[in-house]
């Protein structure tokens, strides 16, 4: 993740750059590098690179006089290629040139990841070449693209970042605590009723207001006496069933048995991580959110009152989707989703199948994501994200490099229904919504 205000790079998740300290509150989004400062970057590189090694040569003729000319030459040639090379390792290894760390300017991936090595290359020696072959019209390019990407650019895939002071970034506002619920106005006071005329000649006794005599304290009941000789029992009281909580070692014999522990529901697949009817974890160290930010989308724990990705008041959360049955025999029934799943199946034939949060799942390279995928260079750091609206899943593409194809067909966003095949980078998935 690239910080929009020193451009470094650090893991995501955190609420603020751990380098600048900027807040990460409301996601704020990097902002594009315009024309002219990447004009000057590159105007400035040319001035440190030519101006030592004119002058280092322009000295040596005055030094030796013009009948040694290879000297200076060879000296100017010398002073060239050691800054060419120092320029070429600081853009290789931080995605700058001292032009542009003088401008606040970073070359990035276009997913806003740090650019690798080959990315790089890709720009600067291939790219440069075919801008040059089109007479600089790829540069031109800048003009006119969204995000301030020449054809260089969309040749390496990259785009330059500029920074950004925290006044001018579209970060959302820390959200005003507000009470779980709000207390009833208090009812005006009474308006007082108007006095009754009453006679001058026969004025009423004013008796006292009646006041409620105070509760009686509850006297214990009478024992009741019985004869020794007639003994008489008590009727017999059924007992109240309590819920009894299941021994571990009880519980993992359910779940060898192929039940959940929790409510006695077959498990199917024997590789779930929980209970598709009522979410019981079946697999220790698992941990299953009931509640994610509506903010951020980030799995929040149970009882935690913000997010601890963007600070926001999971007050806010609303409950759980519920839909009713469509039948008008069961209008008081219920159907709550189940957790769908993604199925794929390795090189070897082993069947690999990832259970999806409900209602977001993010895809992707990096450990940050719900189903990381660390292994699939083809996979972009975050890919896409599987969502529910209702009762019917979606799948959104997150500007990945390879794009998404669901049934052999490239999408941003598509419905996903059961046996659909979703292809990411060279991974191929089965949906199963149970």
């Amino acid at each position: 993740m690239i910080c929009p205000f020193c451009l470094k790079d650090f893991p995501a998740g955190y609420s603020q750059c751990p380098h600048c300290l900027g807040s990460m509150a409301g996601n704020p989004q990097p902002a594009y590098a315009g024309v002219f400062r990447r004009f000057f970057a590159f105007f400035f590189d040319v001035l440190i690179i030519s101006v030592p090694a004119t002058g280092l040569y322009f000295g040596l003729i005055f030094a030796l006089g013009p009948d040694q000319p290879m000297i200076p030459l060879t000296a100017m040639s010398a002073v060239l290629g050691l800054l060419g090379i120092l320029q070429l390792v600081l853009l290789l290894t931080s995605g700058q040139t001292i032009g542009k760390k003088m401008l606040g300017a970073k070359i990035v991936g276009k997913d806003f990841e740090k650019a690798g090595v080959g990315k790089i290359l890709l720009r600067e020696i291939i790219g440069r070449m075919v801008c040059g072959l089109t007479a600089s019209i790829g540069y031109l390019i800048i003009l006119f693209n969204p995000q301030r990407r020449g054809l260089h650019d969309m040749i390496g895939g990259t785009v330059v970042l500029r920074k950004q002071k925290a006044a001018e970034t579209p970060a959302a506002a820390a959200p005003t605590p507000q009470p779980a619920f709000e207390a009833a106005p208090a009812p005006p006071p009474p308006t007082p009723a108007a006095p009754t005329a009453v006679p001058i000649a026969a004025p009423p006794t004013p008796e006292p207001a009646f006041q409620p005599p105070p509760p009686l304290p509850a006297e214990p009941p009478a024992p009741v006496m019985v004869s020794p000789a007639m003994p008489v029992a008590a009727p017999p009281v059924p007992p109240v069933p309590q819920p009894v909580k299941m021994p571990e070692a009880a519980a993992a014999a359910v779940v060898e048995a192929g039940s959940c522990p929790a409510c006695h529901s077959p498990i199917e697949d024997p590789s779930s991580k929980f209970c598709l009817v009522c979410g019981y974890p079946i697999q220790g160290g698992i941990k299953i959110y009931n509640q994610f930010c509506p903010n951020c989308k980030a799995p929040v724990p149970e009882g935690t009152p913000t997010c601890p990705s963007c600070n926001r008041l999971m007050a806010e959360v609303p409950p759980p989707v519920v839909a009713p049955f469509p039948h008008e025999a069961a209008a008081e029934a219920t159907v709550v989703v189940s957790a769908p799943q993604i199925i794929s199946y390795t090189a070897e034939g082993r069947q690999e199948v990832f259970t999806l949060q409900i209602p977001l799942t993010k895809i992707g390279r990096n450990k940050d994501n719900h189903i990381p995928l660390p292994g699939e260079k083809a996979i972009s750091g975050h890919h896409c994200e599987i969502y529910m609206e209702g009762t019917q899943f979606f799948i959104r593409d997150l500007k990945s490099t390879n794009g998404v194809y669901v049934n052999n067909k490239k999408v941003e966003t598509s419905v996903l229904a059961d046996g659909d095949k979703i292809k990411l980078g060279f991974k191929i998935f089965r949906f199963k919504q149970s």
